[in-house]
């Protein structure tokens, strides 16, 4: 039996540390409604040869606005989420791929895919992870905060 390869869109997403806190962005529609997300976004078609690091640079400042942080290059997490079918569309899988930044300064202006931010304990989402975040998001962060 021939196997079914599977095909992904990307999502490069940031975890933004600062101390015992980690950015977080509010969703009050959608799939992830009353949860958190990070900042970050899909692969574009057009940055196929683009830095990932520069595509995330653009995510970031698209969703919380000009900030300073220092990125780290090498992926602290991954994880996969399930876009249903809708109409005509067909289902569509994407796959996390979550980097930490350390924060720096600056104000965030959330973009409106969101609809708020906040700082949340680490220690309480290492505990209950799914208290705030679900799908990729869970999946990602459960790697990250190694969390079984």
């Amino acid at each position: 039996m021939k196997r079914a390869i599977d095909k992904y869109q990307v999502s490069l997403k940031v975890v933004f540390r600062d101390g015992d806190k980690m950015l977080s962005l509010a969703k009050d529609k959608g799939s992830f409604a009353g949860l958190y997300d990070f900042p970050g976004g899909r692969v574009d078609v057009v940055e196929f040869e683009t830095d990932f690091m520069e595509i995330l640079a653009r995510e970031i400042s698209e969703e919380i606005g000009d900030v300073e942080y220092e990125l780290e290059r090498r992926p602290v997490g991954m994880g996969r989420h399930r876009i249903a079918a809708d109409g005509e569309a067909p289902e569509i899988h994407v796959l996390y791929v979550l980097h930490e930044a350390q924060w720096k300064s600056g104000t965030v202006k959330i973009s409106e895919e969101h609809s708020g931010y906040k700082w949340l304990d680490v220690e309480e989402v290492r505990k209950a992870p799914e208290r705030f975040f679900k799908s990729g998001n869970l999946e990602a962060v459960k790697t990250y905060l190694g969390v079984r």
